[in-house]
């Protein structure tokens, strides 16, 4: 079986190493979407537009499951995606929010994009949340980590300033995968509890497929990875994945 996965950059390969550490029965076809990252910052309109693009190629590749490794996208076009393409299976990440109130945090710090803080589907997360949930202004955060990925030390200011206002939260939600690479700074720094959201996404996966095709065994195999983009970074994608995959870049 073939799964795709999406994202607008690199954020969506920490979905991927834990999809490939917890699922390495299966091939992986990841399409980075950076020449429209980061997605926060365009139209609904545009993000299906993308969306559809990868799907189709998806389709014409063989690809059965598609994982929306993106908060944004999910909370844009994963209906769209799940009405008019005939996958098994697709499935969106959401912020973690319920589980977050779930473990008791009382106050919730979440951090995420401007497209996803106008998503409908946040709206209807928050009010069904029991903890108070404020909204962290976090502008180009995914795009500067995009550009920085290697040496993320020079934007750890930039960082505690976006967040200074947590400082009474009991935990954080991290709601864009780009985020995931500055979690254990996160962690380390404000002592908080911090939730992506990326367990619960991997928990409904192996869900289905144990559903659909029985017991998964454990297995020594390594899943091929074919990595695809939609500019001239190609080498470098596959280089940070590389790093990602052998533990370089800890998650």
């Amino acid at each position: 079986m073939k799964i795709g996965v999406i994202d607008s950059g690199i954020g969506g390969l920490a979905v991927l190493k834990k999809l490939t550490d917890k699922l390495p029965h299966y091939e992986y076809l990841y399409f980075a979407d950076n020449a429209y990252c980061p997605y926060g910052n365009k139209s609904e309109e545009k993000i299906i537009e993308r969306l559809n693009f990868i799907a189709d190629f998806f389709v014409k590749s063989g690809v059965s499951v598609v994982i929306l490794a993106c908060n944004t996208a999910t909370g844009a076009g994963v209906k769209f995606l799940r009405e008019k393409f005939k996958f098994d299976k697709v499935f969106g990440l959401e912020p973690s929010i319920k589980q977050a109130a779930t473990c008791g945090a009382k106050k919730i710090a979440l951090f995420t994009t401007k497209r996803t803080k106008e998503c409908p589907n946040l709206k209807r997360l928050i009010s069904e949340c029991q903890a108070e949930t404020v909204l962290g202004e976090t502008d180009d955060l995914a795009f500067t980590i995009e550009k920085n990925i290697f040496d993320l030390e020079k934007i750890k200011s930039e960082v505690e300033k976006i967040l200074e206002f947590s400082s009474d939260c009991d935990a954080i939600v991290l709601g864009c995968t780009h985020y995931i690479f500055l979690e254990k700074y996160i962690t380390e720094r404000f002592g908080e509890k911090v939730y992506d959201g990326v367990d619960g996404l991997i928990n409904n996966v192996l869900k289905y497929l144990s559903e659909k095709e029985g017991e998964l065994k454990k297995t020594d195999f390594r899943s091929p990875v074919t990595i695809y983009c939609s500019n001239k970074c190609l080498a470098e994608i596959n280089y940070i994945w590389q790093l990602i995959a052998n533990g370089y870049i800890k998650l």
